[in-house]
């Protein structure tokens, strides 16, 4: 019994603080109250001192701006493919953005070592992370078909999936030659939410893991069909795209995994 003041030293900005009166003896306990405004991101340890007894606790600083695809001008990121230190990707996102749609879309650049080129262009509504591509040329139809579709949802649990809305052309074989009718679309999954990921001896926290998978239709959507390749990719809060896993069944394609190595976040 008896009346106790705690006040921790400032740490990061921040000072704890509890003062009271025991209500019995035994063990009691106690909340700390936060004071003070942080100066920095990152995980810290705050030290409290009672009388001869000294423990500690855990601080998580994080910005109030909760982005897993920051798209800021100048920010950039450096990748590498398949642990293999000579074949690297850096992108980084210009101040120059690209209307389409009756959007605006933040413009990504790469280099892969051979020049600059467009990457993509991606934009942001509430939870939701849109990318506007030409879809024809990424799943092999015969015109271009630009279009968005989400990539990424951060405001829904870990289970959650969607698919694109769907985009058609025809498509071409070109072993018959013969040309058929398509419907295609984007299959997303969130498999984990708010985990732990290493990358390049790096671990992330607050990281959702998405998989991405391609379906086609001949019938117009009655019917959906896999492609044999996919794409696991893990978005980490506030830093961006930290890995790609993709993995193509078929042996028509390369799978190869896209590691981040460092970033720059404005």
């Amino acid at each position: 019994m008896g009346t106790y003041s705690i006040v921790t030293t400032a740490v990061n900005g921040v000072t704890f603080s509890a003062s009271g009166t025991f209500s019995g003896a035994g063990a009691q306990a106690i909340v700390l109250n936060a004071s003070g405004t942080p100066t920095a991101e990152g995980s810290f340890t705050v030290p409290v001192t009672v009388g001869s007894t000294t423990c500690s606790f855990p601080l998580t600083v994080v910005s109030g701006v909760i982005d897993y695809f920051p798209r800021t001008t100048n920010s950039n990121w450096s990748y590498q493919f398949d642990s293999n230190p000579m074949d690297t990707l850096f992108q980084n996102v210009i101040s120059q953005t690209q209307s389409a749609m009756g959007n605006t879309y933040n413009i990504f650049m790469y280099n892969d070592g051979s020049g600059a080129d467009t990457l993509g262009y991606f934009r942001k509504a509430s939870g939701d992370y849109y990318q506007y591509m030409d879809v024809g040329f990424f799943f092999g139809l015969d015109h271009d078909v630009w279009g968005e579709y989400i990539f990424l949802k951060d405001n829904v649990a870990a289970g959650t999936s969607w698919t694109s809305g769907v985009f058609t052309d025809t498509y071409t074989d070109t072993t018959s030659g013969s040309t058929v009718p398509i419907s295609v679309r984007f299959k997303e999954t969130i498999q984990q939410k708010d985990v732990a990921v290493t990358v390049q001896g790096t671990t992330y926290q607050n990281t959702i893991v998405v998989l991405e998978e391609y379906e086609y239709s001949f019938d117009g959507g009655a019917t959906w069909t896999p492609l044999p390749f996919s794409s696991t990719n893990s978005y980490a809060r506030n830093v961006g795209l930290i890995k790609l896993d993709f993995v193509d069944n078929s042996g028509s394609a390369n799978s190869y995994l896209q590691e981040l190595t460092r970033s720059e976040v404005f």
